[in-house]
Formats: C-alpha cells, structure tokens, sequence
C-alpha cells in the first residue's frame, strides 16, 4: 500500500458522523486483504509520527489545558481523521486546528480510529498473528521509506487558539466542575497506602513507565487505583488489579 492509497481510505471514510466514519472505514478494510489491513495500520503509525511536532503538541496542551502521551496521540487521530488536506495543512500550522474545534473544543481527539484495522486481523488470524504481521508490515514499511520525518513546525502563533479556548465559559465551567468532582472523588476514597503496603512517597517501579514516586491512593469498590510521578516527568493515574501491570516498591 502506498501513502497515496492509505489516504484514499482515510479521505473515503470522513465524515460528520463519527459513527458513520468508523462504519466507512471497517467495511472498506474489511473489503482488503490481510497485507493491506497491516499496512493500513503501519501507515497510520508513520503519519501520527510525521505530523508529531513541538507546536502541534503545544496545541493540545492548550485545547486541553494540558495534555499526556495518550491524549496527544488521540488528538493527532482526530487530525488525520479530517482527511489529508485538513491533515497537512493543521501540520505545517497548528493555528488552524482553531478552524475544526467546533463548539466542543473536549472532542478533539479520537482514540477509536486506530482500531479497526487491527480489529480486522484480529477477527481473521487471532491476536498474536495479527501482531506479527503488523510488525512485519512495519519493517517492510521502513525499509521502503525510511525512518519518518517529522513535517511541523517549532512553534506558532498560540494567541488566537488561546483567546477562543479562554473566552468558551462553557467549556471552563464544565472543566471547573470537573476538577472539583475529581477532588472530591479522591479526597472521599484517599489512603494512605496500597492494600500491598506500599506508602505515599515510596520508590516504586512499573513494568511499562519504569521507575517513580507514589502520589496518591484511591480506593474504590472494584478495587484501587493509584497517581505516579514516573522520572521520565510524566504522571499517571493506573488501576491496580489481577488484570493490570501492578507496581512493586523498589526502596
């Protein structure tokens, strides 16, 4: 599959309706063989990192009054969502992104349009399969082309992003009283330690974001979840439980 391809699924699938875009484009992946399907996906990957730059990620901070690894790959999803115009042109400047917030500037992003083409191998090979021939699509993939080069800017102008999300006091009041919800969920259920024992303050160590420092404890019915400032300076808020990686305490 060549970029030119994958941008004509992508452009045949846009849609108001993001119902209708995720139907559009299941039943055209559906419609490829295997070796499309992955190629669909790794081509989805090598976009998300061409348009990663600085300023772009400084957009989502500001949209969304800060941003985190996930969040800012799920705004790149609803950028690439838009199709490749829109796509290339919120690249090269971010100030554009003012031009499809919409009035729900918390909707921009789009976590569910990297899954179907997984789900389609899924459902046809099983899982670890379908891992594999995505990996050996992705190799195949930079071979050919590569390593991905990133297109975006250092920077742009923030002023007019800044001033439509500042001026939204819709938006505002519904964060404020998100903010104070989440406070008072945590304060009702805080803990001084896990049920394993392990302290606020404690080292601790995770199988996927390395090492850090527990912040918080939340119990809850089903369980507890935990806040880690990791030393890679990213914060995580991560459930504890038989079906999640667990942290372990390390001093």
């Amino acid at each position: 599959m060549t970029r030119d391809a994958f941008w004509a699924i992508v452009d045949a699938t846009v849609s108001d309706s993001r119902k209708t875009q995720m139907k559009r484009l299941r039943t055209a992946l559906k419609a490829r063989p295997d070796e499309e399907v992955a190629a669909f996906a790794c081509w989805l990957d090598r976009v998300l990192d061409e348009i990663d730059s600085p300023a772009l990620m400084r957009a989502a901070e500001i949209v969304f009054d800060g941003t985190s690894d996930d969040g800012y790959e799920y705004f790149r999803l609803w950028i690439v969502a838009m199709g490749r115009t829109a796509c290339e042109r919120i690249a090269a400047d971010p100030a554009r992104v003012l031009e499809r917030l919409g009035e729900d500037p918390d909707a921009a992003d789009y976590e569910e349009f990297a899954n179907p083409a997984f789900e389609v191998l899924e459902a046809r090979l099983g899982d670890e399969p379908a891992w594999d021939l995505i990996d050996a699509t992705a190799e195949a993939l930079e071979a050919a082309e590569g390593e991905p080069v990133p297109v975006g800017p250092e920077s742009f102008d923030e002023a007019p992003l800044r001033a439509r999300i500042a001026s939204d006091q819709a938006l505002q009041a519904r964060r404020a009283q998100a903010q104070k919800d989440a406070q008072a969920w945590l304060a009702e259920g805080a803990r001084e330690q896990t049920r394993d024992g392990i302290p606020i303050g404690a080292r601790v160590e995770h199988a996927v974001f390395g090492a850090g420092t527990l912040m918080q404890v939340q119990e809850f019915d089903e369980g507890e979840s935990v806040i880690v400032q990791f030393d890679s300076g990213e914060t995580e808020l991560l459930a504890l439980g038989p079906e999640y990686p667990e942290i372990r305490q390390v001093s």
